[in-house]
């Protein structure tokens, strides 16, 4: 992960800027590994737009928490 981290920041950055802007609670992605990515890189570089999100979750977890499971 070390070696294509500056990739993955390059590719990432658009995303975590939409995301901080939304100012959304929760981010999801059916990608866990890349929703932690975007949750991170809006608090290392995006803070200034909006906080990250408190929550980075899969979609189906969102919706089993939303419905109380």
């Amino acid at each position: 992960m070390t070696e294509t981290r500056p990739l993955a920041v390059k590719v990432g950055k658009a995303a975590a800027k939409l995301a901080a802007q939304k100012k959304n609670a929760a981010l999801c992605s059916d990608c866990p590994l890349a929703c932690k990515h975007i949750g991170q890189l809006i608090s290392d570089e995006f803070l200034e737009i909006g906080p990250a999100p408190g929550v980075t979750a899969h979609p189906i977890e969102l919706f089993a928490r939303a419905y109380g499971f």
